[in-house]
Parts: C-alpha cells; sequence; structure tokens
C-alpha cells in the first residue's frame, strides 16, 4: 500500500536475505528516471522550472542531480518555499541548487546544529567546557618589522 506522505507499507518478513518490494515501486523508479529533467522540474515548479531548467541546459551542470536535489528541498521545505527561493536565484542570475538551499535557509535562518560528539563513558560525555574568553584577541597584536632591529638606540645612532 502506498501512503499519501510518499512511504510504503509491507507485509513483515522474518526471513534474511529476502528482499521485500512492492513489484509496482521498480517500475515507478523506472518510470521516474526516463522522465526527462525539463518535463520534471515544469510539473512541479511550473514556469519557474522552466526557465530554471533553461539556464542550467546552458551550463555544464548535471540536469538529473539538479532533479534530485530540487526535489528534496521541496519536500523540506515546501514546493512554494522552493519555487520562491528558484526565483531568487533567478533574478541574481546564478543557477545551481546549492544557491537555491542557501536562500531557503537564509530565510529561514537556518544555521548547521552540530550534534555533540558521544564517548559512550558518562564520565566523560558528562564533561562540559566553559566558553573560552576570546576577548584577549580583541586588541591589535604588537609586531615588530622582521627586519629591523630589538633597541631604539640603535635607531638615533
Amino acid at each position: 500500500m502506498r501512503w499519501p506522505n510518499g512511504y510504503a507499507e509491507h507485509a513483515r518478513c522474518w526471513d534474511t536475505g529476502v528482499d521485500v518490494e512492492d513489484p509496482a515501486h521498480p517500475r515507478e523508479l523506472r518510470d521516474f528516471r526516463k522522465t526527462k529533467p525539463k518535463d520534471a522540474l515544469i510539473e512541479r515548479f511550473g514556469d519557474t522550472g522552466a526557465t530554471y531548467f533553461d539556464m542550467l541546459s546552458a551550463g555544464r551542470r548535471s540536469l538529473r542531480r539538479e532533479l534530485l536535489r530540487l526535489t528534496y528541498l521541496a519536500e523540506l521545505f515546501t514546493t512554494s518555499q522552493t519555487r520562491s527561493a528558484m526565483d531568487t536565484v533567478l533574478r541574481s542570475g546564478h543557477v545551481g541548487v546549492e544557491y537555491v538551499e542557501y536562500v531557503l535557509r537564509h530565510k529561514r535562518r537556518l544555521e548547521p546544529a552540530f550534534t555533540p560528539l558521544r564517548l559512550g563513558n558518562p564520565t566523560l560525555d558528562g564533561i562540559v567546557l566553559r566558553e573560552p574568553d576570546l576577548s584577549v584577541y580583541d586588541p591589535p597584536a604588537l609586531t615588530r618589522d622582521p627586519g629591523g632591529t630589538d633597541h631604539e638606540d640603535d635607531h638615533e645612532a
């Protein structure tokens, strides 16, 4: 059974080394792979997709890769938000899914969140370090001319 969210439901299989798949899934995948990237972009993103494709095809980027990543972004951020980001990128004169992703993340003010390293030892995992005081780097560094001398007396002579 195919659910609206794109997930599939299969009967539970207790055997090992057995592939469990709906016979329709490989057919759907083959059909998707045969779809022309331009048609897929137009179907999902409308006129923006057509314009985006035209700019993409003028360059050397992988159309399949761009389509796959744009589809992924549309699933993460919604199709309308991704289309809006594509419009923004197109107005800038650039094209590329990394630009679209940047615009999407910038509009939401998203920054990568790094998960803390876990070592599996509660004592080590419980160590919390205080934030370092970086104000020591605020004053300009005092440097000397590497070709000069260390003594001021030498300059007066």
